[in-house]
């Protein structure tokens, strides 16, 4: 199943205009070594570079609850796309919701801006799980999606200027437009 699958509805979407060119978001996105910097719930990580069906298994801290996912790598399609979808976990997420997966966009906007969009795709198990995402649920993940993105842009525009906040993936280490070399 991918994320393009009928039966996934798209539950949220935010986005936001980074300062720099797709690749070096990219470099942010596909190395799950620096997942830490961008999604404050997770607190460790055994990811590493993503390709499409790596795992990861995540260390998280939602609202003072300590627990274990488990992502599996769905969509990669380099400089444009990498999506994620829940394998397992213990927070009662894959009790609640089913193929449960989000992704990021990135939409080249002239030579130096991009676009990135992020969106959440979750099917309610019943109609109680229902009520409970238009109450809590879908204004917990928005505020997700916004604090990921902006820290993505914080990262981002560091390894796309100048000085660099962390090292780039190997892959762009020479590449002085995202702060390489």
């Amino acid at each position: 199943m991918n994320i393009q699958s009928p039966t996934w509805l798209n539950q949220g979407r935010d986005e936001i205009i980074i300062e720099t060119a797709p690749e070096c978001i990219w470099s942010v996105l596909e190395d799950s070594r620096r997942l830490r910097e961008w999604m404050p719930a997770v607190k460790d990580t055994n990811g590493q570079l993503e390709t499409l069906g790596s795992t990861r298994t995540c260390q998280v801290s939602l609202d003072g609850r300590a627990g274990v996912v488990v992502e599996r790598c769905v969509v990669h399609k380099p400089f444009h796309r990498i999506g994620w979808q829940l394998v397992e976990d213990t927070l009662g997420f894959s009790k609640m919701l089913k193929h449960f997966a989000f992704d990021f966009v990135l939409i080249p906007e002239g030579s130096s801006k991009t676009r990135v969009v992020n969106s959440s795709y979750f099917e309610p198990r019943n109609v109680l799980v229902r009520i409970v995402i238009a109450l809590v649920i879908r204004r917990k993940f928005r505020a997700i999606r916004q604090t990921s993105l902006s820290n993505i842009k914080r990262l981002a525009e560091a390894v796309g200027g100048k000085t660099r906040a962390a090292p780039v993936t190997a892959q762009f280490a020479g590449d002085r437009s995202c702060g390489g070399g």
